[in-house]
């Protein structure tokens, strides 16, 4: 049976929305792909002869993906098929990812706080007045605003859109739920806690090695349920 162009850019659109929102080897993403679409063309063409019809329509496109689910449903219905298969990533690629995103952000919060170490250096000149307390204050607290913003923007924004960053992009990994579903903004603020505490983000890491070593889980990548899985070898 013919298809309307309409009907075939509906069934592509939903095709790409379902894979981009899954997390699975190139050979299971092609098994999934061609999965869906030989579902959708099928069930598509089988409303348009409900109907009497002899060219599938857009109408029934949406008919039938209908009856299977909104797009995140038919997702989370296909991961959990391949949430068990997913290849976590070590500790030692995390690591060396991590220190390439601290690199990164660094480099970003150097540029940015610039501005106030400079003036911060320049006050030392002057006698400890009372304005040029302030004035410090005022730059210090500048600086860590800078500092948090920074990293909340890098570590919990583009993880909570993207669910990686550079690092794990350049190392192939990307965060994900448990059950292989993208996680939100919500999720990637509570994994990512540790880095704005201090030093915790290192006994969270030791956790992981002593508890959590099979799972490769920090303690609160448990917390939000969430786990780092390799995108490519």
């Amino acid at each position: 049976m013919e298809f309307s162009q309409g009907a075939k850019g509906l069934i592509e659109k939903n095709i790409k929305s379902i894979m981009d929102k899954m997390t699975l080897s190139q050979k299971d993403r092609a098994d999934v792909e061609k999965e869906l679409r030989s579902s959708f063309f099928e069930g598509s063409e089988a409303k348009a002869k409900a109907r009497g019809a002899s060219v599938v329509a857009e109408e029934d496109v949406l008919k039938a993906i209908g009856e299977e689910g909104t797009v995140e449903e038919i997702t989370a219905a296909y991961m959990s098929s391949y949430a068990e298969g997913l290849k976590r990533a070590g500790f030692w690629r995390r690591a060396f990812a991590y220190i390439i995103d601290m690199i990164i952000a660094g480099i970003v919060i150097l540029i940015l706080s610039s501005p106030f170490m400079l003036m911060n250096y320049l006050f030392q000149s002057y006698d400890s007045h009372g304005w040029v307390v302030v004035a410090t204050g005022m730059m210090n607290f500048a600086i860590g605003l800078i500092f948090f913003g920074v990293l909340l923007c890098y570590f919990v924004i583009l993880e909570g859109r993207f669910g990686t960053t550079i690092g794990k992009y350049l190392l192939g990994m990307k965060v994900v739920r448990a059950d292989g579903m993208p996680i939100d903004y919500k999720d990637s603020l509570l994994r990512n806690i540790p880095k704005f505490v201090g030093n915790f983000i290192f006994i969270d890491a030791l956790i992981m090695v002593i508890f959590f070593n099979k799972e490769k889980q920090r303690a609160f990548d448990k917390v939000a349920n969430t786990i780092v899985v390799r995108t490519r070898e």
